[in-house]
């Protein structure tokens, strides 16, 4: 019996038509009604490397992939059971021992009585196409990873607005599947407040085809609404017609929240501004005015657009001006904190006494973008300076009247007893004198008397001299430095007005002394205006005037040099009631050299090259700092 018929099947292709179905290029097969497998084409042993015997019943299984294997043969069992044609996808070893992917395409041949005679099917390779597949849902995770990662609420839209996708932010955010959102114009995830304007922005934009942006609220799972801006872009095909939105919510919550909070803050430091008692301004980097408070305004009773041409106007005065133009245009252009005085007029008329203050806000980068100043009234302060400075003066005649008054009082005092022993002794030596026979030896010792009482005077003329001792100083550890910064301070406005140009150069890190703080302001004060007055008279050359502390051979020095008329005598101008100063009394520099030596220190005084005088002293370190 031949092999077709030991199978009880139609015969297999012969001839012509097996050498077709062996040269198309697919794998092609035929089985049994009973699903055994009975032909296979050329390319399909080619494929596999199995011979037909191999292949043939039910061993071509063995070429199925073993992942595979039961869902083909449960696949088969229930296309033979049906009859119905069929298809499944399928890894087939290739010959080198590849497994690559396959369409199994099947169809089944009936008689007349609708029993199937035989089945026939087809393998097409499809392991490109499903190697793309992968790749694309390899890209589509990817993608949607990336979409879940977004800072965000993503969502696309049909050209209607109906909702097709939205990331996982969106769904966690809303506690919504994503069938309810898709009617959100019926929802209530917006704000009732903003639905409408919401619909109608979004219509408007469905219109005109253009991107949309919105801000409003939407509705979070727990209840709150927090603010986002929309923003959506739509997407048109090759001839033009808008087929998708593309969206993207961001919330704008807590930025939302920090401009009301801003804005509040603004409106608390604008009325803080408003309630200072002084004049605020702002000005641009180039100084021309952009703002001032209200205070400034009634002050001034000008607009803001006249007070910017204030270098124009008759808001500084006229003796002021030159040097305000001069101090606003150098502290501009140096780009540093300036300050000044000046005299400003009130809406009155009146002109009062103002200080001026600037600084400079800087960016990132170090450059200036905008200045803020402010102007403070010191017209009471200037007028409480001046009575201070009028009492000081006639509490100094008063103390020099008094201290002359007490002078001519212990040195009448003091000087009476003995020029009262001489007078009585000189009667007596004249009575002696006069005797008959005079009394040579009672003369002589009436005489030797005035001689001891004429010494007696003159030890209390130079005790007086001396200016008497004063009780000794009270020492405090203290900073000659500060002492400096202090005189300095106080003499700032005598300095200012005698227009003296003031230079200070002090040694850092000075070490302390012990004396007392107030005998070392007297001394430095005493220094400083004389030096001052010996400027008075000059008008040839700059009035300037340095003071400067060191550490010298273990002490601490302080000197005081003047650009004035000099010192006619260097020597004596220490003693008491010598004066290069006229109306002067003599007795300020003998006081400070007092002071000076009952601190244990020295007080010395010279020529200042090329010209003028100074004065310098020193004092022993403390003994804590040695």
């Amino acid at each position: 019996m031949s092999r077709n018929e030991r199978r009880g099947c139609a015969r297999e292709p012969e001839g012509p038509v097996r050498a077709i179905i062996d040269l198309i290029p697919i794998l092609a097969w035929t089985a049994r009604p009973d699903g055994s497998v009975e032909f296979v084409n050329r390319r399909w042993l080619d494929y596999t490397g199995l011979s037909e015997e191999d292949a043939l019943g039910w061993a071509w299984t063995r070429a199925i992939h073993p992942d595979d294997l039961r869902t083909v043969l449960d696949r088969w069992a229930a296309l033979l059971a049906t009859g119905e044609p069929g298809e499944l996808e399928v890894r087939l070893r290739r010959n080198d021992g590849e497994y690559r992917w396959f369409l199994i395409r099947t169809n089944s041949q009936r008689d007349e009585s609708g029993s199937i005679l035989k089945w026939y099917g087809t393998n097409t390779e499809i392991e490109g196409r499903r190697r793309a597949e992968q790749a694309l849902l390899a890209s589509e995770q990817a993608f949607r990873l990336m979409i879940d990662s977004v800072p965000g609420l993503v969502t696309t839209t049909t050209a209607e607005g109906e909702v097709e996708f939205v990331n996982r932010q969106l769904l966690e955010y809303f506690g919504k599947p994503l069938e309810e959102l898709r009617g959100w114009k019926g929802t209530d995830v917006v704000h009732p407040d903003d639905r409408e304007r919401v619909i109608d922005t979004w219509v408007k934009a469905s219109v005109s085809g253009e991107t949309y942006n919105s801000e409003h609220r939407l509705l979070r799972a727990d209840g709150s609404y927090r603010w986002f801006h929309y923003r959506s872009v739509p997407l048109r095909d090759a001839d033009g017609r808008l087929v998708r939105w593309y969206g993207l919510l961001t919330d704008i919550d807590d930025l939302k929240n920090a401009e009301v909070a801003s804005r509040s803050n603004e409106h608390g430091l604008r009325l803080l501004v408003e309630i200072l008692p002084g004049l605020v301004f702002t000005t641009t980097p180039g100084g021309e005015v952009e703002f001032v408070n209200r205070t400034l305004l009634e002050y001034f009773g000008k607009s803001l657009a006249e007070l910017q041409a204030w270098q124009m106007s008759d808001a500084v005065h006229p003796d002021d001006l030159a040097h305000t133009i001069e101090e606003w245009q150098r502290g501009v252009a140096i780009g540093q904190p300036y300050d000044f005085e000046e005299r400003l007029r009130r809406r009155d008329g009146t002109y009062r006494w103002f200080h001026f203050r600037a600084v400079p806000m800087c960016d990132t980068q170090g450059t200036i973008v905008r200045w803020y100043g402010l102007l403070t009234d010191i017209e009471d302060l200037k007028r409480t300076e001046k009575e201070l400075r009028s009492a000081q003066a006639k509490l100094g005649r008063a103390m020099n009247l008094a201290a002359m008054s007490e002078l001519s009082a212990s040195i009448a005092h003091e000087i009476n007893q003995p020029l009262s022993a001489v007078l009585s002794n000189g009667h007596a030596c004249q009575r002696w004198l006069s005797a008959k026979p005079p009394n040579v030896g009672r003369a002589r010792l009436s005489a030797e008397l005035i001689v001891q009482d004429c010494s007696s005077a003159a030890n209390v003329v130079q005790r007086i001299r001396s200016l008497f001792k004063n009780a000794p100083p009270i020492k405090t550890v203290l900073n000659m430095n500060e002492v400096i910064k202090e005189v300095c301070s106080l003499l700032a406005e005598e300095i200012r007005t005698r227009n003296v140009v003031l230079e200070v150069d002090l040694e850092a890190g000075l070490p302390p002394v012990a004396a007392d703080r107030i005998q070392m302001q007297q001394v430095l004060t005493n220094l400083a205006h004389n030096g001052i007055e010996a400027m008075d008279a000059v008008n040839s050359r700059q009035k300037s005037m340095m003071i400067s502390s060191c550490t010298r051979d273990g002490e601490i020095v302080v000197e005081v040099r003047d650009h004035g008329v000099g010192l006619k005598d260097p020597e004596t101008v220490f003693e008491p009631f010598y004066t290069n100063k006229e109306g002067g009394m003599g007795v300020g520099l003998a006081i400070c050299r007092s002071i000076i030596v009952a601190h244990g220190g020295r007080l010395w005084a010279g020529q200042n090259a090329p010209y003028g005088a100074k004065f310098g002293f020193s004092l022993g370190i403390a003994d804590e700092m040695k």
